[in-house]
């Protein structure tokens, strides 16, 4: 975030003011919540910028904030920085300019506000429609223009002092429209206030300078130290309950002293560096006066949520050896405000405290993630949900295959998105060198799965694409982390591609049957994609890609402690993830020296966490995978086939669907095969062993076909045998694709 002209460093930070939670944490990252682009209205409607008062790019990002405002509640917030015409009164210009714009009449109860700006003269006006006085009075204006607005204007930062008085009259909206009432009392208890009243609003100077030294000045004392018999009371405490009502007393003193004993280290020196005004400080006290809530403690850290308004994010205490205290970066770091969605703010993963409470959380829809006994209200809303994220455009897409259905969904019955980069153009970039297109890919399918577990999938099969035995790759993909040195997304493209050679040059066949020069190649090769793996992890500590390469590394050598440590440390990264599991399930095979009691205990440690991905209750039909696999290997399909389909009675899964229809192949029950290979690929469209046996199976059924479905059957083969190839190249692939194309039916071509 770039901040405004002039800015000091104390106001700097204010750029950053507001996206998490609601209260002191609530003043950081505030323009970062802007995640989509809503389509009405265009900032160009909400402000009105004649006098270039603001930075283009932060006076579109207040417009978008504003519209999506209206587009959460109905209530239209508009600004206009313009002088009224020679010898009109600012009340009178801004009372006119409010009619003549029509602001709140669209919703038809005149619930709008009008921020006008006049630089010739330096005064505010904030012009409240009819049905909002009861909430916003004059006197409440004033004070937000004389206390808080006009501090950020003389320190040369309009679009914060702005945009967080804007904050302040969003959360009363929000408190409205569920059924609360405002009271300002609170906010009247400042000495020596002005008001500038006049019904509907209220006008107040703001001169516009910059002097970074302004913010603090003429704040009656607000920034001074607490006389010491008071600041002695805000010290650590013997509870969770009692610190929080320790920190409710702190706000009720109304001075803005965060040196006191009863913040973490970490969290008194970001509290030091917040733009703090009195109205905000009052803001924050308004929000959590007399609220209700629970308390969870955990070891040394303790979660505190509430269960009497939807509007708030969890606060976090941390314990050490003087008690009890308020730990405000791990709210920042755990919780994100939405703006224009039906739900105000969700908890995200990562951090600690995210870890430690993540069984307690769920998906209460929209993919937004709360305390599942806490408030989750949505807000009533005008809008239906929230504005889809728009997909990185894809060069094309699979052709569609006659017999499953046309295209797969975006979402499948888990939430998880269905993956939709194509792999082979992935790979075309990197034969070009197109290494700046790889990043950008890459590096938002890797960003998107960090932020959302359900793109966990599509993330995974993007770094796939890469997992290819072709020599000639290497030299590529080594001047593509020699010209990146700092990119994590090279060195795991790079190290999908050295564990494919592992496998490789292992073979399929038994360990011990295995030759000793095969098995020292598939060490080197291992050792090669582990180097690149363990770096991309120390670059990125929540990289799960990495993370899963290094357990399926680690499968190589049968070190199973070795890949729980490294589990352990991508669950901290992702609590909720399906697919790091699943590459420990691999460690745990008995072929691999692990149990069937290993896999099913793997499974059960995941269950406090289904509440919010479901998908992990998939992982107790793991243990029956291995049965149907066992099954094969002795050729008992009838077993293979029953286990497989005990497998996908704990829920869909792609890879339980391709076990089965192995069994039903080898039984020669084609059509029920390709029955549970469509609806794998459904799942995973470009997933290259479930098209090589959906190849396999369509040649059975070709074989058995009148002969008009023969040909559809055909073309559909040599499609699926062909992308397979293009995939991952293998003989037996080569061999399947050179078989369809000679097939001696008269309907071949």
């Amino acid at each position: 975030m770039v901040p405004s002209q002039g800015s000091s460093g104390l106001i700097r930070v204010a750029v950053l003011a507001g996206a998490v939670g609601l209260g002191i944490g609530g003043l950081i990252g505030f323009m970062r919540y802007r995640a989509v682009v809503a389509a009405t209205p265009a900032p160009a409607d909400q402000v009105d910028d004649r006098a270039s008062l603001l930075p283009p790019e932060y006076r579109e990002r207040l417009g978008w904030y504003l519209g999506d405002i209206r587009r959460e509640s109905g209530i239209d917030i508009r600004m206009l920085f313009a002088s009224p015409p020679e010898g009109e009164a600012l009340e009178r210009f801004a009372a006119e300019s409010a009619t003549r714009l029509g602001i709140g009449r669209g919703n038809g109860t005149l619930r709008g506000i009008l921020v006008v700006y006049d630089p010739a003269a330096q005064r505010l006006r904030v012009e409240v429609g009819y049905g909002l006085e009861a909430y916003f009075p004059d006197a409440f204006i004033g004070y937000l223009i004389e206390k808080h607005v006009r501090s950020f204007f003389a320190a040369g930062d309009p679009t914060t002092g702005l945009r967080l008085m804007v904050r302040i009259l969003h959360e009363r909206i929000r408190d409205e429209m569920l059924g609360g009432r405002f009271d300002p009392a609170p906010l009247l208890r400042r000495p020596g206030a002005r008001y500038g009243s006049g019904g509907g609003g209220a006008s107040g100077a703001a001169p516009l300078r910059a002097d970074p030294k302004a913010f603090l000045a003429d704040d009656d004392g607000f920034r001074g130290d607490l006389p010491p018999a008071l600041k002695a009371r805000f010290t650590p405490q013997p509870t969770p309950d009692a610190a929080y009502q320790r920190y409710r007393e702190w706000l009720e003193t109304g001075r803005y002293d965060p040196r006191v004993e009863l913040f973490t280290p970490a969290s008194r020196a970001y509290l030091l560096r917040l733009p703090m005004t009195p109205p905000y400080f009052d803001h924050i006290l308004m929000l959590e006066s007399g609220r209700s809530y629970r308390v969870v403690e955990r070891g040394d850290l303790a979660m505190l949520y509430f269960t009497d308004t939807p509007l708030l994010s969890p606060k976090f205490l941390r314990r050490d050896s003087a008690g009890w205290r308020l730990d405000l970066i791990q709210e920042v770091r755990n919780s994100r405000e939405r703006v224009g969605w039906r739900f105000t703010w969700s908890l995200v993963q990562g951090g600690e405290a995210y870890d430690r409470f993540a069984d307690l959380f769920v998906d209460v829809g929209e993919g937004t993630i709360r305390v599942g006994d806490g408030d989750n209200r949505p807000l009533p809303s005008l809008a239906s949900g929230p504005v889809a994220v728009t997909p990185v455009p894809l060069p094309r897409r699979l052709p569609d295959s006659l017999l499953a259905p046309p295209a797969p969904p975006a979402r499948d019955e888990f939430g998880y998105a269905t993956p939709a980069v194509d792999k082979r153009e992935l790979v075309r970039l990197l034969r070009r060198r197109d290494f700046s297109a790889l990043e950008d890919i890459l590096g938002a399918a890797e960003r998107d799965a960090q932020r959302d577990f359900h793109l966990e999938l599509a993330a995974a099969e993007a770094f796939d694409a890469f997992a290819r035995p072709e020599p000639e790759l290497q030299p590529l993909l080594d001047e593509w982390v020699g010209r990146n040195p700092t990119s994590t997304e090279a060195l795991v493209a790079r190290g999908n591609y050295h564990l494919r050679r592992a496998w490789t040059s292992r073979g399929e066949d038994l360990l011990s049957r295995t030759p000793r020069d095969s098995v020292r190649k598939m060490e080197r090769w291992a050792a090669l994609a582990l180097r690149d793996y363990a770096e991309a992890v120390r670059r990125d500590p929540r990289h799960l890609g990495a993370y899963e390469g290094l357990i399926y590394v680690l499968q190589l050598w049968g070190a199973e402690a070795q890949a729980r440590d490294v589990l352990a440390q991508a669950l901290r990264a992702s609590p909720y993830s399906y697919l790091a599991r699943v590459a420990m399930m691999a460690v745990l095979r008995p072929e691999w020296g692990g149990s069937l009691e290993a896999m099913d205990g793997l499974a059960r440690q995941a269950d406090r966490y289904a509440g919010v991905n479901p998908r992990l209750r998939v992982l107790h039909g793991f243990a029956d995978r291995t049965r149907s696999h066992q099954r094969r290997l002795a050729r008992d399909w009838d077993g293979a086939i029953a286990a497989a389909t005990r497998s996908l009675a704990f829920g869909e899964s792609w890879g339980a669907r391709q076990d089965r229809a192995e069994a039903l192949y080898r039984a020669g029950r084609y059509e029920e095969a390709l029955a549970d290979l469509n609806r794998a690929l459904r799942t995973v469209p470009q997933d290259d062993d479930a098209l090589e046996w959906r190849a396999y199976t369509l040649l059975k059924l070709a074989g058995s076909s009148r002969y008009d479905q023969r040909e559809q059957l055909l073309q559909q083969a040599e499609r699926d045998a062909a992308l397979a190839v293009e995939l991952r190249p293998t003989p037996e692939r080569e061999r399947l694709l050179a078989e369809v194309r000679a097939c001696p039916t008269p309907g071949c071509r």
